[in-house]
């Protein structure tokens, strides 16, 4: 995804955090990413599980989308820690797999 994903990350990584510092507000036209490509050794989007709420089904589709940034996402690491510690089990799970796409890109 590289340095086009750059402007995403703010957004992707508020989403991440939840409810407690993500606004209501659409990022601005110009954040908005499109046309990225996966990388291959990236696995298919999983889907979160059934019953769960929009803002966790949200917040773990931006951890996966972090993940599949790669390196330049790191500085996302910080609410993926979190999010890997203290959110639900499929959003922990979603961070840390972010958290090792991040990292082993960043090698």
């Amino acid at each position: 995804m590289g340095a086009q994903a750059r402007t995403a990350i703010p957004f992707l990584a508020a989403a991440v955090r939840g409810g407690r510092s993500v606004s209501n507000r659409t990022p601005p036209p110009g954040s908005l990413v499109k046309n990225l490509k996966t990388p291959s050794t990236v696995q298919v989007l999983t889907p979160p599980p059934e019953g769960g709420s929009a803002e966790e089904n949200a917040r773990i589709y931006a951890a996966q989308a972090l993940g599949r940034i790669g390196a330049i996402a790191a500085p996302a690491l910080g609410e993926l820690y979190e999010a890997s510690q203290y959110g639900s089990e499929a959003l922990r799970q979603a961070a840390l797999t972010a958290i090792r796409l991040i990292e082993i890109e960043d090698q």
